[in-house]
């Protein structure tokens, strides 16, 4: 019972972290657009990847120890 609780638990996690990784997705195309008009610093375009890529290997890694595929 303890294992199937961690489980649902990891699942409701990996889809919290899918759904900001969606979020987030969106605001970059978003930023990606003000970038190219001039309207965003490529460095805080830059920082916004940056934290993207950190989003997508936590989400790696929540997976790996749920025991799921990512």
């Amino acid at each position: 019972r303890m294992a199937a609780q961690m489980q649902e638990q990891a699942k409701r996690m990996l889809e919290q972290q899918e759904r900001r990784i969606t979020e987030i997705d969106s605001i970059i195309k978003w930023l990606y657009e003000d970038n190219i008009s001039g309207k965003l610093t490529d460095e805080h375009f830059s920082q916004m990847n940056t934290y993207r890529a950190r989003a997508g290997r936590n989400r790696s890694a929540l997976v790996y120890s749920s025991g799921g595929e990512a």
